[in-house]
């Protein structure tokens, strides 16, 4: 199911104009080619679907497709197209969920065990200021990369943009990444057993509140010891709960915002052994002035 790296190939694909199409309740295994795509499309509702076993982005939304919403979702074991043909260079690190339009409802979706990310928000640079759509209630785990990411273009909206209710946990590099972004706020997540839980990196007006972070969670070292795997860190390396920048990206922003985070066990003595763990790192370098407010 799905070409090998063959534009419009994929399992399921909507394209062009305004519509009110729903994609529902449909399996897809071992696609070669993405799962479901929306290409120029607007107004398109894919729900309740269960995807698995496959190459390249999953479930694809394009620069040019909006007021479209994901809801209900699920995806897992999300290959690399390293080894096949790829549309795009990012098939090659595939997210479950991938976007270029922020403009899009993202709701209550699951993605676990992707060759890279859960959810990725690699935004266009004609979109970079475009208002979010949605993104509430989503959960991505046991991805080899991030959980969720805004990278590497940024993501600058007009007003506040709010991801809320997000769980990342298990992930192999950060639970989430906001990546040269402004007036972003992560409201009511929980971030656990992750190489990083939470890195506003390059960014500025962002909030953080209502956040957990737990660098070693009782779950997953109970599970470590009972498998006997050679170290309790997820990642095998050094856990951070909280990675800061310590410079202003954009001189007009007044700072960035820590507000009702907790962080918990991400030291060497409660991740069992993952020396150098440490509960908040800021990077050294200062541009302008500490921006954080804690």
């Amino acid at each position: 199911m799905g070409v090998s790296g063959a534009y419009g190939q994929y399992p399921l694909h909507v394209s062009g104009g305004t519509t009110k199409s729903l994609i529902s309740q449909n399996t897809i295994r071992n696609s070669l080619n993405r799962c479901i795509v929306l290409s120029s499309t607007i107004g398109a509702t894919v729900s309740s679907n269960v995807a698995y076993n496959t190459v390249g982005h999953c479930y694809y939304v394009d620069k040019l497709s909006k007021s479209n919403t994901l809801s209900k979702n699920f995806g897992a074991d999300t290959k690399s197209a390293s080894l096949l043909a790829s549309i795009l260079d990012s098939d090659d690190t595939p997210a479950t969920f991938w976007t270029a339009n922020p403009a899009n409802f993202f709701d209550d979706n699951v993605a676990a065990g992707s060759d890279e990310a859960g959810f990725w928000f690699q935004i266009d640079e004609d979109e970079e200021s475009t208002l979010l759509g949605s993104f509430s209630g989503n959960v991505m785990h046991s991805n080899q990369g991030d959980g969720l990411k805004l990278y590497p273009n940024g993501y600058l909206p007009g007003s506040q943009a709010t991801f809320e209710n997000v769980k990342s946990y298990r992930n192999k590099g950060y639970g989430v990444i906001l990546h040269s972004c402004e007036n972003v706020q992560i409201n009511q997540g929980y971030f656990a057993d992750n190489r990083i839980g939470v890195s506003i990196r390059n960014a500025d007006g962002i909030t953080l509140s209502n956040v957990k972070i737990i660098g070693l969670s009782d779950v997953y070292g109970n599970l470590a010891e009972k498998l006997g795997m050679s170290s309790h860190c997820p990642a095998y390396r050094p856990m951070v709960g909280l990675r800061l920048h310590s410079y202003t990206r954009f001189p007009h922003v007044s700072g960035s915002s820590i507000d009702s985070v907790t962080i918990e066990n991400v030291t060497p003595e409660t991740t069992g052994g993952c020396f150098g763990s440490v509960p908040v790192v800021m990077d050294s370098i200062g541009r302008y002035y500490n921006d954080a407010s804690i």
